[in-house]
């Protein structure tokens, strides 16, 4: 379903913006001094899910003074919408289930941020957003983000001197103490390149799922168009 009225999806995502700022705020302020850089997994989750609720909060205010209250609300172009959305998920799924030491207390603010988050953008999506309009050759080009992405994962240690815990998954370093031969194998890079290839699949395979989704829904709704008309 879509709910055509760009007040209540306006109210919505503005909610969704502020509560984004604050469980933000309230992660940083949690943490232990130095312990939430912004090249750490949870931190890019959270941050591209509030830009896109920023983003979707200002078009469709300004789409609602333009058009009036009735109708699809405005938003950000669909493939970018899902792009973020998809690299929120997969770092959603790997944060909560291997980057996070549930034995600290602060990190149960993390895991509420990305999850309370995440489930707040699933359902903008799912509430307001226009379906059908992407095509699948997008998640090919979506891959640049977590090619990108892992490449700055792998230099900046050496740049910073400072490695979190989603850092380690490029660092030969870290391979290179591993157990399996074969991911300690030429010094660990054997490892490095095992983890960003399976992360840049990982997020084509997440993206291609919504995509599905995306096309599903949207015959669906031209289904229900053409039957009405």
């Amino acid at each position: 379903m879509i709910i055509r009225d760009r007040l209540v999806s306006f109210l919505y995502r503005l909610g969704c913006s502020i509560t984004g700022l604050i469980l933000m705020i309230m992660v940083f302020v949690t943490s232990p001094s130095g312990s939430a850089p912004l090249t750490s997994l949870y931190v890019q989750t959270c941050l591209v899910l509030e830009i896109g609720f920023l983003l979707k909060t200002f078009f469709n205010g300004l789409d609602f003074y333009k058009k009036g209250r009735v109708g699809i609300p405005g938003g950000i172009w669909m493939p970018l919408a899902l792009a973020l959305l998809s690299y929120a998920m997969l770092g959603a799924v790997v944060f909560c289930l291997g980057d996070s030491p549930f034995n600290l207390a602060y990190t149960y603010m993390r895991l509420i941020a990305v999850i309370v988050l995440l489930v707040l953008g699933l359902a903008d999506y799912f509430l307001f957003d226009e379906k059908g309009t992407v095509t699948w050759d997008y998640p090919l080009y979506w891959a640049l983000y977590p090619t990108i992405y892992g490449g700055v994962m792998m230099v900046t240690p050496f740049i910073t001197g400072y490695e979190t815990v989603s850092s380690n998954f490029f660092s030969p370093r870290y391979f290179a103490l591993s157990e399996n031969a074969f991911l300690a194998g030429n010094d660990g890079w054997n490892g490095v390149a095992i983890a960003y290839v399976s992360l840049i699949a990982a997020y084509i395979v997440m993206a291609y799922i919504l995509v599905y989704v995306n096309y599903l829904l949207g015959l669906r709704f031209r289904k229900q168009a053409k039957d009405a008309y």
